[in-house]
């Protein structure tokens, strides 16, 4: 009877082990997997803000970042003091649209990429990120256009005669069901592969308003009221005091010798 228990226990603690051996390797899998596809995703966001980078320095004469800070670009660009929306189509649905006429439609399209700045717009109060927008109208006419099945030499010569880039002022976006603002002033820029082929479009903005709210918004407050920003007035008098202070802290330095080791020249020196 013992020998049938010690035997019985056994086969319990075996099966213990192999059931706790199973779930590490699932974590350890899941963890693999994750860590794969976040860098995958980094590697996509990297490869399409290089793109955008280039096309801008072709169409406009200058990227998004320096050359020499090509490698750091997608850590720049996410902290940018801009907004920027890269927007993909369906190359289908353009088709069908401009051989309908109907041009100044919205259209859906996918979002491959988009800032913090302008996450903090369509992704407000930290919901989900949205995987697809809506166009503006008379942008619509834009990609549609850069969509369509042009001939890569003819591409080319029309971009020799001018950019493709375009400026739309008192721009009305609804950008998704029950979601809209105006733009000030938003640059859109189509964005073409390596090989010549359409890509999508870059839409680059940095001021925004809801007009039935009565709020503004720009990167790093997507949403505030006119009435809790800063006055001229006030951010001049900031200004003037910081002016002060380093003037008083420059003076302690020079006239009586002091370096930043003295505690009270040092910030939050005595403080917490």
């Amino acid at each position: 009877m013992q020998t049938s228990l010690r035997g019985h226990h056994s086969c319990n603690c075996s099966k213990r082990l192999t059931c706790a051996s199973a779930s590490r390797r699932q974590t350890r899998a899941a963890a693999v997997k994750a860590a794969g596809a976040q860098q995958f995703s980094h590697v996509q966001q990297l490869s399409t803000v290089m793109l955008v980078n280039e096309n801008l320095r072709r169409r406009l004469g200058r990227g998004l970042v320096q050359p020499e800070q090509l490698i750091k670009s997608l850590e720049l660009v996410q902290q940018a003091n801009f907004a920027i929306v890269v927007a993909r189509l369906q190359q289908s649905e353009a088709q069908h649209q401009q051989q309908h006429g109907s041009l100044l439609q919205d259209m859906q399209c996918q979002v491959a990429f988009a800032n913090a700045a302008a996450t903090g717009l369509l992704c407000p109060d930290g919901q989900q990120p949205l995987q697809a927008i809506q166009l503006p109208a008379g942008i619509t006419a834009v990609a549609s256009q850069c969509s369509s099945s042009i001939q890569q030499h003819e591409r080319q010569r029309q971009d020799q005669q001018q950019s493709s880039c375009q400026v739309f002022e008192a721009l009305h976006w609804r950008y998704a069901a029950e979601r809209d603002v105006t733009v000030d002033k938003m640059l859109v820029c189509p964005v073409d592969a390596p090989n010549g082929t359409f890509f999508g479009l870059a839409l680059l903005f940095d001021r925004w308003s809801y007009p039935s709210e009565g709020c503004i918004g720009a990167p790093g407050y997507p949403r505030v009221r006119s009435s809790e920003l800063a006055t001229e007035e006030q951010l001049q008098q900031a200004a003037d005091a910081v002016r002060q202070q380093a003037d008083a802290v420059r003076q302690l330095k020079q006239g009586r010798g002091l370096s930043n080791k003295v505690c009270f020249l040092r910030p939050h020196c005595g403080t917490g």
